[in-house]
């Protein structure tokens, strides 16, 4: 038996896949939320895989630390995916790309030395997955308006990241996102979305006469992998043996954005579906076919009985929520996907900023 361990508030991911895509493995994997690892006394398991630790706070994230080495040491039978002590999360991961040559742009921190930012940059939460909060920004006057703005909204400048923009649109002005899976350090092809928005978050409906084009591309890339050895390079910098890299190409070569460790793979194929997706549909099959077969792999062994004894002060901090609810809610609007809703908001932000310039 595999289980997930993550954050209660997103076990959807999970609750979507075994819902449809995993549905025939469903079975074979368990989810157990951080506020319930007073389970790990009772339960039998042949592997472990820590996920979503990024939502933590710091003392979160120390206690799901010492539990891992924990399970490790006491139950050497039990397969342990992502060490929290160890795999990299965003700030560390695009700054560690960056230093090795891998990536061409950078990322930094609100309080860092920033003399040597390449702009235009954006800022995004430093650890969510909800995309970018700010346009793009020209210069170091701007980006100071904009992180004063958001700080009015609740933000900590702590939690913001300050990214370098790197334009990688194509002749029509499209931006892709590439996705592959990472699971026991192996690499699985999964997606390739396309957007007119530089934050690629859904895949555009495409014309007829457009599809062999993206097609061509789709194929190569789901069932031919080119870019495996590419991103088992960073999944091996990053010590993350499961999450989803979202990557694009360059003129370079390829250019990394993050490692989900908590991968969203949608609710199944869409109930009434266009032409494109229909046509994409085949590909995810595929793709999804192949990581069945790994997670049956990887539960090819005998599950061990885990009989933890885990401190209650412990388990009383996992439980705890440590996200203000009102930020959150802010959040929410702030990041929708809703078109007309996130115009709305994105006219509002740029009105507070033009406040904070004229300060």
């Amino acid at each position: 038996m595999i289980y997930f361990l993550l954050t209660d508030r997103h076990r959807y991911t999970l609750d979507h896949y075994l819902g449809h895509r995993g549905k025939a493995i469903n079975k074979h994997i368990g989810v157990i939320s951080y506020g319930e690892l007073g389970r790990l006394n009772s339960i039998e398991c042949s592997t472990l895989i820590f996920s979503d630790f990024d939502r933590l706070s710091e003392a979160q994230l120390d206690v799901v630390s010492r539990i891992y080495h924990t399970v490790k040491e006491q139950y050497p039978g039990v397969k342990c995916l992502n060490d929290p002590a160890r795999s990299l999360l965003r700030p560390e991961l695009l700054r560690k790309l960056a230093l090795e040559g891998i990536n061409q742009h950078n990322a930094y921190g609100t309080d860092e030395d920033l003399s040597a930012v390449k702009y235009p940059v954006f800022l995004r939460h430093a650890y969510r997955h909800s995309g970018n909060l700010s346009g793009i920004i020209k210069d170091a006057r701007h980006l100071v308006a904009n992180i004063r703005a958001l700080k009015l909204l609740g933000y900590d400048r702590n939690d913001l990241l300050i990214v370098e923009f790197l334009e990688t649109a194509d002749h029509h002005g499209r931006y892709r996102k590439y996705a592959s899976l990472i699971l026991d350090g192996k690499i699985f092809p999964l997606q390739l979305d396309v957007d007119q928005h530089w934050m690629v978050k859904d895949c555009l409906a495409f014309r007829d006469h457009e599809f062999e084009e993206y097609e061509r591309e789709l194929r190569a890339f789901v069932m031919e992998d080119p870019f495996r050895e590419w991103c088992k390079g960073v999944s091996d910098l990053a010590a993350v043996e499961y999450g989803r890299i979202d990557f694009a190409m360059t003129p370079k070569g390829p250019e990394a954005w993050e490692i989900n460790l908590n991968p969203d793979f949608g609710s199944g194929a869409k109930s009434k579906p266009d032409a494109w997706h229909k046509y994409v549909e085949k590909y995810k099959i595929a793709a999804h076919d192949r990581i069945q077969e790994a997670y049956l792999a990887l539960d090819d062994r005998p599950n061990t009985r885990l009989q933890l004894q885990l401190d209650q002060n412990d388990i009383a901090l996992l439980k705890g929520d440590h996200e203000n609810p009102l930020l959150r809610k802010v959040h929410k609007n702030f990041t929708t996907r809703k078109p007309l809703k996130r115009k709305l908001v994105e006219i509002a932000f740029e009105q507070l900023v033009r406040l904070m310039l004229a300060k």
